[in-house]
């Protein structure tokens, strides 16, 4: 399966009194929440590893 996302925006923030101050600097992030992972044997709880490198993220189960 494929599926084309975007890669978002994460600030470090921190919520103090009075609201969500940023802490550092505007960073990428990916944020997968669907079906796909569901469909892919993902569960909630279950460890993952991810590999990085070569303009590519690998995600895999942990092996118990």
């Amino acid at each position: 399966m494929k599926r084309v996302m975007s890669v978002y925006y994460s600030t470090d923030q921190e919520y103090t009194y009075g609201g969500w101050f940023s802490m550092g600097d505007i960073k990428p992030m990916i944020r997968i929440s669907n079906q796909f992972l569901f469909n892919s044997g993902f569960r909630v709880g279950d460890k993952i590893e991810v590999e990085y490198g070569n303009n590519a993220l690998i995600i895999r189960k942990c092996q118990k």
